[in-house]
């Protein structure tokens, strides 16, 4: 005879409160169409697996999966793959991470070209003032063609999407700019 307490019973009630996990698991908050949004943010997007963590996505090449999954088995990952957005509200917020990343679509977002003081500002996470002809929205701001990260501009000012832990503290600033290499095609 048993009074309900049971052990067996016990592991059935911790299951009911469990989050489902592994491939048919159910993302709450993030659904299929929002998904395929992102899919427009890369140049080739066939070739990633979109991993959804909560309200984060990331990216992984799918060509690497298997090395991923043996990797997992025997060690703790910090972090896989690029950082693709977080889902805030109903709009997505580009990750630092794809803009820094070669997988990035060049054409997804509006971008508009800096000069090196606004660079630098935008470095230190400070504000950033773009030009009256920016469109509004999240808008990937380049130097000499380079990307930096994303902003969303809002008309009269920019927000800075720049990773706080990652800002320029420093008050020093060369008076040039050193060239390392310059390739050529």
């Amino acid at each position: 005879m048993s009074d309900g307490n049971t052990w067996a019973g016990q592991v059935k009630s911790w299951e009911k409160g469990r989050k489902p996990q592994g491939k048919g698991a159910k993302t709450p908050g993030v659904s299929k169409e929002q998904l395929s949004a992102l899919h427009e943010w890369f140049a080739v997007p066939d070739n990633y697996e979109f991993i959804v963590n909560g309200n984060n996505v990331s990216a992984f090449p799918k060509a690497y999966l298997s090395e991923l999954s043996a990797l997992r088995s025997s060690l703790r990952i910090v972090q896989a793959g690029v950082d693709v957005a977080e889902l805030k509200g109903k709009d997505w917020m580009p990750a630092h991470g794809l803009a820094m990343s070669m997988a990035l679509n060049p054409d997804a977002f509006a971008h508009e070209e800096i000069g090196r003081e606004q660079a630098i500002s935008y470095l230190r996470k400070e504000a950033v003032v773009l030009s009256e002809t920016a469109p509004r929205g999240i808008v990937l701001l380049t130097y000499k063609q380079i990307p930096l990260g994303f902003v969303k501009n809002i008309g009269n000012r920019a927000n800075n999407l720049y990773p706080q832990e990652w800002r320029i503290r420093s008050g020093y600033l060369p008076e040039g700019v050193l060239e390392l290499a310059t390739i050529t095609g």
